[in-house]
């Protein structure tokens, strides 16, 4: 009818804690879809995704310098994103367990021993400052190699690549996008137990975040000094996050191991 207005259906899409291990399976599984090696900073970005609920804009350009140990819970990391980088007026500081940080170190590692699909591209290049960089190669206008994070797209067309292979390799997961993981941490949360502002504070729902505007990179003992008045205000909640973060990312791995063992034993049938 003319004038009818169409009003945008919210969206209910979630994953359960063993199909978001069955995600993380599947892509170690298939690491090579069709033709296509996926990159390192595409595979090790959805790994991010998936164990922090972080938005993919800010996770996906997180810099390695804005990784930094946890001085209040011995073997944990810290995440720092300026509010720049989360789209907001607020920084946000996300505490994680040692398990996720070992997922870190992979990612950093494969990153510096160039393991891309573009092998001239990664002996052209010096480190990145990004955890999940992108392949690139040098700049035609200063010849120079570029360093930049991956774009926010990338990991989706991967998964649009794997639900394309026949057969589809994701089969009993719902159509989802990496935004409706977000609901899987507060759905996993919430029947664990656990109070609300725990993923509430994950997630940088929560409004007691410090103000970061005006914060930009300059000189590193500046800048850390910085960072680390923000990531221990108070108003961050790190307990809070704490408590969730251990959850969820422990939960996500054990669902990981099984759904990986599933996959190697239909493997092992299949040839049998």
């Amino acid at each position: 009818m003319v004038g009818e207005v169409h009003h945008e259906q919210p969206r209910d899409v979630y994953l359960t804690v063993r199909q978001v291990g069955r995600l993380l399976a599947v892509a170690e599984a298939h690491r090579s879809a069709g033709r296509r090696t996926v990159s390192t900073g595409v595979y090790w970005g959805l790994w991010w995704i998936a164990l922090t609920g972080q938005r993919k804009g800010a996770a996906t350009e997180i810099r390695k310098a804005n990784i930094l140990p946890d001085a209040e819970a011995e073997g944990w990391h810290v995440a720092y994103f300026t509010a720049e980088e989360m789209k907001g007026t607020r920084d946000h500081a996300l505490p994680f367990p040692p398990a996720l940080y070992h997922v870190v170190e992979q990612a950093m590692q494969e990153a510096e021993d160039g393991l891309y699909p573009n092998r001239k591209a990664a002996q052209a290049r010096p480190p990145s400052a990004f955890l999940f960089p992108a392949v690139t190669t040098k700049s035609r206008v200063t010849g120079q190699p570029h360093d930049r994070a991956i774009a926010e797209s990338a990991i989706n067309q991967w998964i649009t690549r794997l639900r394309n292979m026949e057969p589809d390799p994701l089969q009993g997961l719902p159509k989802f996008t990496l935004h409706d993981i977000r609901r899987s941490l507060t759905t996993a949360l919430g029947d664990a137990g656990l109070p609300g502002i725990c993923a509430s504070a994950i997630l940088a729902h929560s409004g007691g975040s410090n103000d970061s505007r005006g914060w930009r990179a300059g000189d590193d003992a500046q800048q850390g000094a910085a960072i680390t008045r923000r990531v221990y205000d108070a108003s961050q909640l790190l307990p809070q996050k704490r408590q969730g973060m251990d959850y969820w990312v422990n939960a996500v791995l054990d669902a990981y191991q099984d759904e990986k063992q599933r996959i190697l034993m239909a493997r092992y049938v299949e040839d049998d």
